[in-house]
This record gives C-alpha cells, structure tokens and sequence, in this order.
C-alpha cells in the first residue's frame, strides 16, 4: 500500500519505523547525526546529503514518495525530538566522587608542573570552566591556560584523555579571523590551540578577542537561518617555545601560563577512563559547590608573573641588565649624550669600574634606546618602545602611573627598580 503524501504520514514513518530510530540531533555539534544503525552504509555519525538521498530512497521504496517540503520538516522535526546531549549524559552516568583530589593536581600529576597554589587554581578553574559550558553554554570564561614543555611529554595527549571522543586539534589561529573558528567548535569540548610561539600583536588580540567570546553567530553551511551558537567549549593553548611566546606587553591577562617540564610522576598515556571519570566527578562536586572560575586577588598577581615570564625572550635583555646597574656620575642629569654614551662606552671607568658612586633610580625607553642601544630619538617607534618595555619588566622594573620631566627626554614615563618599589611601599 502506498501512502498518501503527507507531512503526518512521513513524520508517523521516521518515529515508528525502527529501522529508523536511530536519527537524532546532536545538541553539542548543533546537527542531526546518525547514533546507530540505519538501512544503509554510512562511514562516520555526522549527517551527509548522501544520507539525505539514501533516506528518501528507503523510505521510497517502502512506503512512497514524499515531496521534498515533508521530507524537511518531518527529519527536522523528529530529530528534534529525539535531542541528546553526549556529554550531558556522560555527566549523568559519572561514578560518585570518591573524595581523592585528583582534578587540580593533573598537570602537576601528569606534566610535572610545579606544585603551586597558582598551577592548582589554573588547573582546577579550567576544568570547572569546561564542566559548566557544558550545563550553561556560553558562560563567562575568557582565559585560556597555555601549557608550555618540550614536545613529546605528552601535553596534548593530556587533553584528549581529558576531553574523549570530545577533543579537536584542528583549531589555528588563521580560522580565528572568520566563522571558520566557529564551524569548527561545534561537536567538541575541549579545543587545544597550538602555534602559539611568536605571536604577533595582531595575532594576539585576534585570539583574545576570540576566546573571550561568549556566543558565535553565523549561518551554519545548509542552514537558513543567522543564529547564535552560544560556547560549549573551553581553550587551552600549547607550545614548545622554551624562550618564552608572549609579545604583547600589555594584553596577556586572558592566556594563563603553565610551565610542563615533563618531570611527572604519571605518564599521560596511561591516564585510565577511570581515572578521567573520578576526575569530572571530582568538578562536577566543585561546580555544585560554588567554585568561581575566575583567579582569586593573591592567585592573579601570580598569574601576572607567570605572563611576565612568558613574554618572549630578548637577546638584548643582558645589555639593558647591565645598562641598569652600571653606576652614574652625580654629574649625570647635567650630562648631554654624548657625554654619557662615552661615559657608558668606558671612558668613565676606573680600574676597569665604572667610576660613578650612584645607582639608577628610575629610567624611560627613550633613555635605553638613545644610550644603551646608541640609536637617534626620531628613530624610536612604537614597536621599538614595546620591545624596550618588555625587557624592563622581565627584569622586575616597575612603571610608574606618571610621567616625569627627565633631562635630555622632557616629560617620559619611568620605570623603578623593584628594590625602590619595596623601599616606597613601606
């Protein structure tokens, strides 16, 4: 018997017809997929249009033709009504927490990250982060913990035992710049974003701007309509660079760095499903518990330090060190350059010392790039500024909130050394 064309009569076929019962929408990756078995041969669980002709063509053959208008709402429709979440339901069917503290102490387990009160917190709120997208997607969560080792220790393998069948390398930083990036956060938990050595300033605030977001809008490839995507996912950064990856000085406060020596005391690969378990059961409590997924005051100075150590490393930081210490004459403001750059270049020395007797207080980027580097005023951009101000922080100087009228330089904004900062704050 054929059946009579209708809307009611295709959707009756897709619910009851067992062969069938396997089409169901997938609310992580926010598309049908197929979760079983079905009446034809399909090489993965995402939905192809072949499975669209392969379903018309069964269900032509077994029951009649339908118009192309039925046949998308009733599979819309009756896949809509069959929505799973996959981690959801991994959630649910979690063991309970058998009270070992296992979830912040993963690196440091797993990578040999040092045992801190910082790497605890960086751990512990990140995987608190990844628990709740899950329950409440889009959630405020705009920091990124970026693991930093050498290759091979297992940083990555790390993260996929953590995220399962949910992980996804395939994220670069080139995708960030349209809804490539967004596309490709659907269906996954845990996005691991590498080539992170070297970024440029641009390239630094794209990724910010991208992680901190909370919602994607796009129209989906097959889709008709512009809808919003709010994040079911979390970020976590990796790279190889020992000399440090940062650049931009005054961006970092999203990435949250994470030294992974590779000293553990467990290897990665051997990471039970067990052992994953206990440790979503573990968030799981802290969530129902009230943990914050932002770092306490104490926790985010240190994180200030860790992002001060990540900045990329300067070959000209050891010249500057020593322009800094080097001993001034008390005649030094009155000097003009050039008498302080022979001053520096030796002539002011004094069985091979310099012969000055006071040490430097504060300085300013122009007065390490005329001096130290011996370069001309005009020639000092913004970027040349950036780099100086970089090397003055990895060494532990402090800027001061204003400027100072300095000889030679007019109004500049210094920098103190840390003992000088220590001496003014008690």
């Amino acid at each position: 018997m054929v059946l009579m064309n209708s809307l009611h009569n295709l959707k009756l076929i897709l619910e009851h017809d067992k062969a069938l019962g396997n089409i169901a929408f997938n609310q992580l990756l926010d598309a049908i997929e197929i979760t079983g078995e079905v009446p034809w041969q399909h090489p993965s669980r995402f939905w192809r249009d072949a499975d669209d002709s392969q379903l018309i063509s069964y269900i032509d053959a077994n029951y009649g033709t339908f118009s192309s208008r039925n046949y998308d709402i009733a599979i819309s429709k009756v896949a809509d009504d069959r929505s799973y979440h996959p981690i959801r339901q991994y959630f649910d069917a979690l063991p309970a927490w058998d009270g070992k503290v296992r979830a912040e102490l993963v690196f440091i387990d797993y990578l040999g990250s040092p045992d801190t009160l910082y790497t605890r917190s960086v751990t512990r709120k990140t995987l608190c982060a990844a628990y709740k997208r899950v329950l409440t997607p889009g959630c405020k969560f705009d920091s990124m913990p970026v693991l930093c080792g050498p290759q091979g220790i297992g940083k990555s393998t790390t993260i996929a035992k953590l995220a399962g069948p949910w992980y996804s390398d395939s994220l670069h930083l080139s995708d960030t710049k349209d809804k490539t990036a967004a596309e490709k956060l659907q269906g996954y938990w845990i996005m691991e974003v590498g080539e992170l050595a070297g970024l440029r300033k641009a390239e630094t605030e794209t990724l910010r701007s991208f992680i901190s977001r909370q919602n994607d809008i796009f129209r989906a490839a097959y889709g008709r309509r512009t809808t919003p995507h709010p994040r079911q996912c979390i970020f976590i950064g990796t790279t190889n660079a020992q000399s440090g990856y940062l650049r931009d000085i005054t961006g970092n406060r999203r990435f949250w760095p994470v030294n992974t020596p590779g000293s553990n005391t467990k290897r990665p690969w051997e990471m039970s499903d067990d052992e994953v378990k206990q440790i979503w059961a573990e968030v799981k409590c802290l969530v129902e518990a009230g943990e914050q997924l932002y770092l306490e005051p104490e926790v985010e100075a240190m994180a200030k330090d860790e992002q001060l150590d990540a900045l990329e490393a300067d070959e000209r930081e050891g010249i500057v060190a020593d322009y800094l210490a080097t001993t001034l004459p008390s005649r030094w403001e009155a000097m003009d350059i050039g008498e302080r750059r022979s001053y520096l270049d030796g002539f002011g020395l004094v069985d091979g010392k310099p012969s000055g007797e006071c040490v430097r207080t504060k300085v300013c980027t122009m007065e390490i790039w005329c001096e130290c580097f011996g370069r001309e005023r005009s020639m000092l951009r913004r970027g040349d500024s950036n780099e100086i101000i970089a090397i003055l922080l990895k060494l532990g100087w402090v800027r001061k909130e204003a400027k100072e009228r300095l000889a030679l330089y007019g109004p500049q904004f210094v920098f103190t050394p840390p003992v000088v900062q220590e001496v003014l704050g008690n």
